[in-house]
């Protein structure tokens, strides 16, 4: 067992590996094989197998810059994505401490405590002064 692990980890040196778009990839190849279990189609077949041949070249990969550009597209793409929802949902679980407000100049959204009354808010970005009632 040891010889074979020892083989298996000097052909996996130097490889890209897995990363989140190739979890993304082989997430997509499921999806289409389950697909293709109900449709019985060869146009799905091909996809399907395409899908999971761009999977197998991305991970055996050496050329592990052109993988990890990819990736970083790819995190940056499903992050702007995420972003939104996050906010609603930290919106919803802080709702009883916190406030979200937005600073009139840059138009971040900056998180204050709950405290009745009137306030002067500096923005940490922009160093923008401006008052909020809450």
């Amino acid at each position: 067992m040891g010889k074979f692990q020892d083989k298996v980890q000097r052909f996996f040196y130097g490889r890209n590996g897995v990363d989140k778009l190739n979890r993304f990839i082989f997430f997509l190849y499921f999806i289409s094989f389950i697909v293709y279990l109900f449709v019985k189609h060869y146009i799905v077949l091909i996809v399907s197998s395409i899908i999971l041949i761009i999977y197998f070249y991305r991970m055996l990969s050496k050329k592990l810059y052109k993988r990890q550009k990819e990736n970083e597209i790819y995190l940056k793409i499903t992050s702007s994505i995420k972003r939104p929802f996050l906010r609603f949902f930290h919106k919803i679980r802080d709702r009883k401490t916190h406030v979200y407000k937005k600073c009139p100049n840059c138009k971040k959204i900056l998180k204050l405590r709950k405290v009745k009354g009137s306030h002067t808010v500096k923005c940490p970005v922009c160093s923008n002064h401006f008052n909020i009632k809450i």
